[in-house]
C-alpha cells in the first residue's frame, strides 16, 4: 500500500517559533539588556515566548528606559553582558 498523504516537516526553527531557550543577540539594545536581566532574575524555564510575554507586557516608558539604559551603556564601553543581568529589572 503507498501512502499519498503529503509529508508535513516537524523542525521548526528555534529562532523563528520563538519555543527555544531566550539567547539575547550580539546588539546592543534595550531589548536585549532586558533580556539578560530577565533571563537572570526572573524564575521561569528562560523560553524565549515567556520572554516575548513579559517584554511585550512592559510599559512603554518601561522599554524606553531599558533603551536609554543600553545606549549609556554602549557608548560608555560598560557593556559586559556578566554584569548588566545585575541591574535593575523594569
Amino acid at each position: 500500500m503507498v501512502d499519498n498523504a503529503p509529508v508535513v516537516s516537524v523542525n521548526k526553527s528555534a529562532k523563528g517559533g520563538g519555543k527555544g531557550r531566550m539567547r539575547p543577540g550580539p546588539a546592543k539594545n534595550g531589548r536585549n539588556l532586558c533580556a539578560y536581566r530577565w533571563r537572570k532574575q526572573v524564575p521561569s524555564n528562560g523560553m524565549t515566548e515567556e520572554f516575548q510575554k513579559y517584554y511585550l507586557g512592559l510599559t512603554s516608558a518601561q522599554q524606553q528606559a531599558y533603551d536609554a539604559e543600553a545606549t549609556a551603556l554602549a557608548a560608555s564601553n560598560n557593556w559586559d553582558t556578566k554584569t548588566i543581568c545585575n541591574g535593575t529589572l523594569h
